[in-house]
């Protein structure tokens, strides 16, 4: 593959391993395209359908019955966010975020707001525990505008290395 920077999301297709050399498939691409081989591993263990990246940005959740907390995120998506929390957040809680993007080149100064709903879609370790002080939480966005998401996917798409 071309080393390449300024790629979007939209010009990367991802195909399935196991494909002999000599077969067809997948078709040829169109120019300006690149595709990307998948091993066994992550074609079985990546189901998400948004790039993921690793990344500490400070949140703001308020929970639907009305309690409010700031936390740091683990990593985030357009899709979803994962975070740390010192409360336990029950699966199926809806939550309203507000996610604290650093301004360019800055990893620190307060940035961008991006604002967004989302549910709690798992929660570990499962059950609350006094014997716990962190619980990691992974949301997933049911709402967010599209100004909101793509000044995410913009954030994201710069912390990725094509």
């Amino acid at each position: 593959m071309p080393a390449h920077t300024g790629a979007s999301l939209d010009q990367i297709r991802v195909y399935p391993p196991n494909i002999g050399h000599d077969q067809t498939y997948p078709p040829p691409l169109a120019a300006g395209m690149y595709r990307i081989g998948v091993n066994s591993f992550m074609a079985n263990a990546e189901r998400r359908g948004a790039v993921r990246i690793p990344a500490k940005l400070a949140m703001e959740i308020q929970i639907s019955d009305g309690g409010s907390s700031k936390v740091e995120s683990i990593n985030v998506s357009a899709n979803g966010v994962y975070f740390i929390s010192t409360t336990y957040i029950p699966v199926l809680t809806r939550l309203d975020i507000t996610l604290d993007l650093p301004m360019s080149g800055q990893k620190s100064a307060h940035g961008q707001n991006v604002m967004c709903s989302g549910v709690v879609v798992r929660t570990e370790p499962e059950t609350e525990s006094p014997d716990v002080s962190e619980y990691e939480i992974a949301c997933y966005f049911t709402s967010i505008n599209n100004s909101d998401k793509e000044t995410l996917e913009t954030y994201i798409l710069k912390q990725v290395a094509f």
